[in-house]
């Protein structure tokens, strides 16, 4: 019965990611869009050289682009096979689905350090995709109220009990994690953003189950310096180990 009901939970997880990555494509469209109207009532009344037209086809283009590039992130997460998944790519085009969003790319400075000739991992790119949402959601929601917003992901290989595994980190610059709420934060239920309404305490828990069916962990501390840092721990196959 619990596994259904984080089944359940995965499902409703997956879909808001994806409903907050078409919300960044629609506005990254529209852009596009109005050049196209525009300079199509132009060239109405223009002769067939008039120079809009490269402008037009420039935007259709990019339209184009915008829509394959949303298309084959959508059939990746919605389709559960197991494939070789590039870590350092899905992070980029995470991020770059994250700055179609307004507040973000304008309120928010994201930066990452990854590690070149970073090893596939074997899983679902999904389910992948979910657990390093809640981590840049939980990031996000850190850095609203402070002065310094930023944001950076990194990654490598590392070893942990004679095992490698790759490793992704998500540093914020917020207040960092309250100490004596540090065992409620992977509880399901639980959330420390009391305006939150999405979430519901549901985000934590989840990625933690999605994670472990493959032999992962994810955990969650206060940095060095300020903020916190939220840890993705995907294990390497034996023939992978480096």
């Amino acid at each position: 019965m619990q596994i259904d009901i984080n089944m359940e939970l995965l499902r409703y997880q997956r879909l808001a990611s994806l409903g907050r990555d078409l919300e960044g494509f629609v506005h990254n469209t529209a852009g596009p869009l109005n050049i196209i109207m525009g300079y199509g009532q132009i060239l109405q009344n223009k002769y067939p050289d008039e120079t809009g037209f490269a402008k037009m086809w420039a935007a259709v283009e990019e339209i184009n682009g915008e829509m394959q590039e949303l298309s084959s992130y959508l059939e990746k997460v919605q389709y559960e096979p197991f494939t070789d998944i590039n870590i350092n790519k899905l992070i980029l085009n995470k991020l770059e689905l994250l700055r179609s969003n307004s507040e973000f790319k304008h309120n928010i400075e994201s930066a990452v350090e990854l590690e070149e000739n970073l090893p596939l991992v074997r899983g679902s790119y999904g389910d992948i995709v979910i657990c390093l949402d809640v981590l840049l959601n939980n990031a996000i929601l850190a850095v609203q109220e402070e002065m310094v917003k930023k944001i950076l992901v990194h990654t490598d290989v590392v070893v942990v009990n004679d095992r490698n595994y790759v490793r992704i980190c998500v540093r914020d610059t917020g207040l960092g994690l309250k100490e004596e709420l540090r065992e409620k934060y992977f509880k399901l239920g639980y959330s420390d953003w009391s305006e939150d309404e999405e979430s519901k305490g549901v985000g934590l828990s989840l990625a933690q189950y999605i994670i472990g069916r493959i032999g992962g962990m994810l955990t969650l501390e206060n940095s060095d310096g300020i903020g916190a840092i939220g840890r993705i721990f995907i294990p390497l196959r034996e023939n992978d180990e480096v």
